[in-house]
């Protein structure tokens, strides 16, 4: 296994440890926004706004899965692609095994909501210009 792919993939192991909350709440709100699950979503803001405090943690749960429709609805919500806490997000799109059309519509949106694409993260050398380019995807490349 490459070296990148290893490191995403703890990055994924570690989301889904994170994930697991008291009661399950968490893994459910997760999984949701994995998913694109906006009824859910819906649903658990209207019975307990609170649960949507982790909005940018879950805003990198549906960009990572290529949610375009929850990105746009955490980002509604108020999480903040252009946060500490997501920097790095244009990379991890970028080295995903998400569809390039679906990395593309994700990375448009996160983008215009002040998202970096020349900004890397603590975790890759190269900027995610240069990481959609040796991924070959060509459209997240013309977007970033």
């Amino acid at each position: 296994m490459k070296p990148m792919g290893l490191l995403l993939s703890a990055f994924v192991v570690l989301g889904c440890l994170q994930a697991h909350g008291k009661g399950g709440t968490n893994q459910v709100l997760y999984a949701a926004a994995a998913r694109g699950d906006l009824l859910t979503l819906k649903a658990a803001e209207a019975k307990d706004p609170k649960l949507l405090l982790q909005r940018n943690d879950l805003l990198r749960a549906a960009a990572t899965h290529g949610q375009k429709q929850a990105v746009e609805f955490f980002i509604a919500r108020g999480a903040e692609p252009a946060d500490k806490a997501n920097r790095g997000l244009l990379s991890e799109l970028a080295l995903s095994r998400i569809p390039d059309d679906k990395s593309a519509a994700v990375a448009e949106v996160l983008l215009s909501h002040g998202s970096k694409p020349d900004v890397g993260s603590a975790f890759y050398a190269e900027t995610p210009l240069q990481l959609a380019v040796d991924c070959k995807k060509a459209r997240l490349t013309r977007v970033l």
